[in-house]
């Protein structure tokens, strides 16, 4: 999206990239990349700033999860590990093995010419 600010004579343009997580900020003379989405400081009126967007939700919720593990027995860690397997909130290894194989997939495609390869499951 191309912007323009006439009083001043400058402008600007945002960008969306995945790539960078959200937002590319470009204007002339500089070059950022906010991402507001992802991870920002917010000032809420209170002492310091407070930390939001969908990435530290996932480290706060990854964190809370293993803190939540310490002191339980054997079975208990693994019934509750399950139900997060499951649940498909948190990446864990047995839910996110798939985003492996696509990356290893995509790798050896790139190095046979771009040849289709089967992903494996």
């Amino acid at each position: 999206m191309y912007c323009a600010e006439p009083a001043r004579e400058r402008g600007g343009y945002l960008a969306h990239s995945d790539q960078y997580r959200g937002l590319q900020y470009v204007e002339s003379g500089g070059y950022s990349e906010p991402s507001p989405d992802y991870f920002c400081y917010v000032d809420r009126g209170g002492p310091g700033l407070v930390p939001m967007g969908y990435g530290y939700r996932s480290i706060e919720f990854t964190v809370e999860q293993a803190l939540a593990m310490q002191g339980l027995g054997l079975e208990v860690r693994r019934q509750r590990l399950k139900a997060l397997d499951e649940a498909g909130i948190m990446a864990t290894p047995a839910n996110s093995a798939f985003n492996d194989w696509l990356i290893e997939a995509a790798r050896e495609s790139i190095l046979n010419g771009g040849r289709a390869v089967r992903v494996r499951s």
